[in-house]
């Protein structure tokens, strides 16, 4: 299976991905310091700098061809309690470049990782409505909600997951999110 890596960092779920036998064909990492870990780990594997230059056109130049699995931990930092959770409203709210790089390449499955203030953050552009002669505050549809709303607009099956670190070995209990979505009946 191919996979293509957004938002890489330093390459766990790519190791991950590697150990169940699938092969990462390129990355999308900004960072220097997890490019130079990811050119470490797989020296033949190009690296995208920036999510908005992940075309299917670029795939297509580099000599990749289907991709089966796309993964990505979009910027957290919009929704993170230890931040200012300014939300969709936030320049590094890139889910929806995320979003783009799926419609265009169509895998069957995507795994998409956060922080699990993704859970609770609201849209951002919420507002107030008049009804029955009285303002009544409209409940303001989640950031996760609308991520799964996107899958289905795609045409993906999805179920969001929260598991702990400590799941995974890790001595801290800090929650991730990750939602998995697959192409249609898969």
């Amino acid at each position: 299976m191919n996979h293509l890596s957004l938002f890489s960092g330093y390459g766990g779920i790519d190791i991950a991905t590697h150990l169940v036998g699938m092969e990462t064909v390129a990355f999308c990492e900004r960072e220097p310091a997890c490019q130079d870990v990811l050119r470490k780990r797989w020296p033949a594997v190009p690296i995208i700098d920036d999510i908005r230059n992940v075309t299917r056109e670029e795939l297509t130049r580099l000599g990749i061809g289907a991709i089966d699995i796309i993964s990505g931990g979009f910027p957290c930092q919009p929704f993170s309690q230890a931040g200012k959770r300014e939300g969709t409203a936030d320049d590094r709210y890139l889910w929806p470049e995320m979003r783009r790089v799926i419609e265009e390449c169509r895998p069957t499955w995507v795994i998409a990782e956060n922080v699990r203030g993704l859970v609770s953050m609201a849209q951002s552009d919420w507002e107030l409505k008049l009804e029955d002669e009285g303002f009544t505050e409209e409940e303001a549809e989640t950031i996760l909600e609308s991520i799964r709303q996107d899958f289905e607009d795609m045409g993906y099956g999805s179920l969001p997951i929260l598991i702990p670190a400590c799941a995974v070995g890790a001595s801290h209990e800090r929650f991730r999110v990750f939602v998995a979505g697959t192409l249609g009946n898969a």
